[in-house]
């Protein structure tokens, strides 16, 4: 199974969850709201150079701006 699929399939069980048992989807979403954190800023942390990261090949690949990519990327690395 892909990621995507895996996420999608998460966030089904997730909604499911949000209906039925409002608390246990707030106690689930904290540990995958500190993996994405914790998974983001080492990614970041692994994209530096000594000139720092391609912005627009970043933007690129993120789908965004290069303003938001800085931004989203410099967030990341402060919340580390």
């Amino acid at each position: 199974m892909d990621l995507t699929a895996l996420l999608d399939q998460v966030e089904t069980r997730l909604t499911t969850l949000i209906a039925d048992e409002p608390l246990a989807a707030i106690r689930a979403a904290a540990p995958l709201e500190r993996m994405t954190q914790r998974v983001a800023a080492d990614a970041v942390y692994n994209l530096a150079t000594v000139d720092g990261p391609e912005w627009d090949t970043v933007a690129q690949a993120l789908g965004v701006s290069r303003r938001t990519a800085r931004s989203r990327l410099t967030r990341y690395v402060l919340r580390r």
